[in-house]
């Protein structure tokens, strides 16, 4: 919640000593990351010892550890411990996983196996974050028609990644909770309470020589772990029934769950949950967990449509505000959704609801860039598909990554090539974050120096209070920005509160003809009237220029004029606070002296904890070329 730990799956072998199988994807735990020190620790097999390549089903991609989970708001327990869910194939995770294993029919495989993906609690104690110690429960389990425990029959969380696409992408396959005082689904205060997808028959059990779940799609489960110590409870079935008091006649998936369990979020193509959404298409519901009302979510709520969103909406995010308003981030390729959404691409949104005020249900597009008025969701709507959003905690803001070159200024890093609704494009994913209610939007995947990325950027997720961004990535972000060999997890320090102040553009590339200048105006925009561009060190104060990292530049070709305006000045200059909505405005100018390219770092002085922000600065000679003319 406070952003200190990282769940990840990775098949590098050298982030702990003696990873004993290499190329396969493990389960880790990042302690401590924003201190100097930063155990990481594998938590994937019981015993930390065994191999789960040789104990899992056939093919390589159903050896692997993945989709990770930790809960976002965790309660210490006594034994200073936290929750992670773990979804794997590998048999040798907890000690019971001898029920129901499966017999290979010849001898390549030296040990028994699942077939089927499962889900597994990891419990981690963290009372020493050099040595986690890990016990594992797995939640996934089956019963068989004298109820007892049996591996499931059928894949708890598998997708088949061929049918992958741009807009449908990786999502974690369960979610888990810590339950307090009074928890709506009878768990105790302490104990892990997972929601999970599985297209498993036997999960709850047998009537007269018959599965209980008979209706052939995936559905979302509700199981009550315990804490550890205590006999984990039944399988609940959450998506048991739709509006006509029939199973669902669709597939649900991608379950997550408010922290107190009150509400779960997920998609799904039945078009019996609720009147109306009779599409097919995969669409966004909230189900009430207390009343068992499901609500259609993608839909024109502030129209008060019933009419599903005619496109594929997935990847919820989920949280419950202090206030009781329930929260629901998704992105959506439908076209009937709000006004402007009429691209066909994907886009982000966020819908409300509010049972306690009884005030209405609204949905609003947020993959837009920063509104010239900080009390408008006005911003332009970006021009290429947005994906994969979360939620902060207390849901004022959320992170989501993009293929669009207009939701802030300079996002011109054409450097990747991916296709998108057949065509080809050359915009590299960045990873941004949107203030939802200053309605500002900033680029979160740039290097140390502030240049922007080389390559493709993903899957963001925010601490409880927004203020560290995690995401994946293959660039370099503590170098040059350049693609690495493999793909890293990176963490950003947003600020207090987080994106403050919203720097425009945050990186340019100037271009001018030999002894010409370029000039380009920035702007620093407050979010807080305690905005000082004054560092509490006073190591950075206003605006400070300083030498780029690559050989031959020089700050001699950049320098920064300020407009004649005293309160401008002032506020530049770190001498007086930035009101709220007020900026900092001033110019570069760039100087070509020659055909060499020069770079340099401008660092702007902030009174928090990062000291400064930086912004990057390239400049390029151009040359005209005169067309010969030929005379017949």
């Amino acid at each position: 919640s406070d952003g200190d730990k990282i769940a990840f799956d990775s098949n590098a072998d050298d982030l702990t000593i003696n990873d004993p199988d290499p190329g396969v994807s493990n389960i880790y735990l990042s302690i401590n990351v924003n201190p100097t020190t930063k155990p990481i620790s594998r938590i994937a097999g019981w015993d930390g010892v065994d191999d789960p390549t040789y104990q899992c089903a056939y093919t390589p991609d159903r050896c692997n550890s993945n989709f990770p989970v930790i809960s976002r708001k965790p309660q210490a327990d006594s034994n200073n411990s936290i929750y992670d869910i773990v979804f794997s194939s590998a048999a040798n995770i907890t000690h019971d996983d001898f029920n129901g294993k499966h017999t290979p029919t010849n001898n390549n495989f030296p040990y028994n196996y699942y077939y089927y993906k499962g889900i597994f609690l990891a419990k981690v104690d963290v009372s020493d974050p050099a040595n986690p110690r890990t016990t594992f429960q797995r939640v996934s389990v089956g019963l068989d028609a004298n109820n007892n425990i049996v591996a499931e029959n059928g894949d708890s969380g598998y997708l088949d990644r061929s049918l992958l696409t741009p807009t449908n992408v990786l999502h974690p396959v369960a979610d888990v909770y810590e339950a307090g005082g009074g928890d709506v689904n009878g768990a105790q205060s302490g104990d892990a309470v997972v929601v999970f997808e599985s297209d498993a028959s036997n999960l709850l059990g047998w009537v007269g020589g018959k599965t209980v779940d008979a209706n052939n799609h995936k559905d979302i489960f509700l199981r009550d772990m315990g804490n550890g110590t205590t006999t984990p409870g039944n399988v609940i079935r959450l998506t048991n029934k739709g509006y006509d008091g029939k199973e669902p006649n669709g597939d649900s998936s991608d379950p997550v769950i408010t922290d107190d369990g009150k509400y779960l979020a997920f998609v799904s193509t039945a078009t019996n949950l609720v009147p109306g959404a009779t599409s097919g298409i995969p669409q966004i519901y909230l189900l009430d967990i207390t009343t068992h009302t499901f609500y259609l979510v993608s839909r024109d709520v502030n129209n008060i449509s019933t009419i599903p969103g005619n496109g594929e909406s997935r990847y919820p995010s989920i949280i419950e505000t202090q206030s009781g308003a329930v929260k629901v981030a998704f992105h959506s390729t439908s076209t009937n959704l709000a006004s402007g959404a009429n691209n066909g691409i994907a886009n982000i949104y966020v819908y409300t609801l509010d049972k306690l005020a009884q005030t209405p249900e609204t949905l609003d597009l947020v993959s837009r860039g920063s509104s010239a008025d900080i009390n408008s969701n006005s911003g332009p709507i970006g021009n290429m598909d947005s994906l994969t959003p979360y939620l902060s905690s207390d849901g004022g803001a959320v992170t989501f990554s993009s293929y669009a070159d207009n939701l802030v200024e300079g996002a011109n890093n054409y450097d990747c090539l991916t296709t998108l609704h057949g065509q080809q494009i050359t915009k590299c994913k960045d990873i941004y974050t949107t203030d939802l209610s200053a309605h500002q939007t900033w680029r979160v995947s740039l290097t140390s120096s502030g240049e922007q990325a080389q390559s493709n950027s993903a899957f963001p997720a925010l601490s409880g209070d927004g203020r560290f961004v995690s995401f994946t990535s293959y660039v370099d972000i503590f170098g040059t920005g350049h693609q690495t060999d493999h793909m890293q997890i990176y963490q950003r320090d947003q600020g207090i509160p987080l994106g403050n102040p919203v720097i425009q553009p945050s990186s340019w590339n100037f271009f001018a003809q030999e002894n010409n200048i370029s000039i380009r105006t920035f702007t620093v925009t407050s979010l807080i009237n305690t905005t000082k561009l004054q560092s509490d060190d006073n190591s950075y104060t206003g605006l400070l220029l300083v030498q780029g990292a690559q050989q031959g530049s020089s700050t001699d070709n950049f320098s920064i004029l300020l407009p004649n305006d005293p309160q401008n000045t002032l506020y530049c200059t770190g001498a007086s606070a930035i009101p709220k909505g007020s900026a900092c405005t001033f110019q570069v100018i760039y100087t070509a002296t020659d055909m060499t390219g020069k770079q340099a770092i401008l660092y702007v002085g902030i009174n928090d904890d990062r000291k400064a922000v930086a912004i990057s600065l390239q400049g390029r000679t151009v040359v005209s070329y005169f067309p010969l003319m030929f005379v017949h």
